[in-house]
């Protein structure tokens, strides 16, 4: 049986980074009343805030999920899932990501196929950025042309997409709901999203309540099983 791996992480905003954001864009309009401008001006900094877990350079790993076979059935009982967790992420030195990232590295090194979705977009990218910043060396690369990442088998190795698999298979916009992980998830296997009430901008913030390590790492988990089983359905339609 091939090694096949699948990988999500979770993002969060760099905390100890919040006083060195650049004054954000406001949009005042023909606002003139003081207090109106100030609130404005608030609100920018928010949105700006909620932005920081997209940005690699304002933004961390918070953990990263894998997913492998434990046998050739399909099915959640199939999979083996596990999630690493930088545990001094909001510490000012981030020795515990750089720890995170390598040993993340070195797991996809062993791997024969990286499945992920929106991994060329985002995961990887994202990993690979703060890679630099913190002076880790990936131990093997990962293909994020989008071209080369959205085959199924991609000749036995490589990496797979499966959102660009599936979003480049669409027949059309359809009802204009937005194809996420959670959408096709709920179209091949009836599974709904667990975390619809949590909101994703204030990850980091999670870790500051209790059990908010453990939400991380459980919607980690789903992700990535969630995208492991979708490549094993797709084996076979999709070249």
């Amino acid at each position: 049986m091939s090694k096949v791996l699948a990988l999500n992480i979770e993002t969060g905003a760099n905390l100890a980074l919040l006083d060195s954001l650049p004054e954000p864009e406001v949009k005042y309009g023909n606002t003139k009343d003081p207090l109106k401008r100030k609130e404005k001006e608030e609100e920018a900094r928010l949105v700006q805030r909620t932005k920081m877990a997209l940005d690699a350079h304002f933004g961390t790993v918070l953990c990263v999920g894998f997913a492998t076979a434990t046998s050739s059935e399909v099915g959640p009982s199939a999979v083996k899932s596990a999630v690493s967790f930088a545990v001094d992420l909001l510490d000012r030195e981030p020795i515990g990501e750089r720890a995170l990232l390598t040993s993340a590295w070195h797991k996809i090194a062993q791997a024969e196929r990286i499945v992920t979705f929106n991994g060329a977009g985002f995961d990887i990218p994202f990993m690979l950025r703060r890679s630099a910043l913190l002076g880790v060396r990936p131990a093997s690369y990962v293909e994020t042309d989008k071209h080369r990442t959205r085959g199924i088998i991609a000749c036995g190795s490589g990496h797979t997409d499966l959102m660009q698999v599936l979003h480049e298979t669409e027949t059309g916009p359809g009802l204009g709901i937005p194809r996420t992980l959670s959408f096709y998830a709920k179209q091949f296997f009836g599974t709904d999203f667990p975390y619809s009430d949590l909101d994703q901008s204030n990850m980091a913030e999670l870790l500051t309540q209790t059990d908010g390590r453990e939400t991380i790492k459980a919607l980690c988990t789903w992700n990535v099983v969630q995208a492991f089983l979708l490549d094993r359905a797709l084996q076979g339609v999709y070249p």
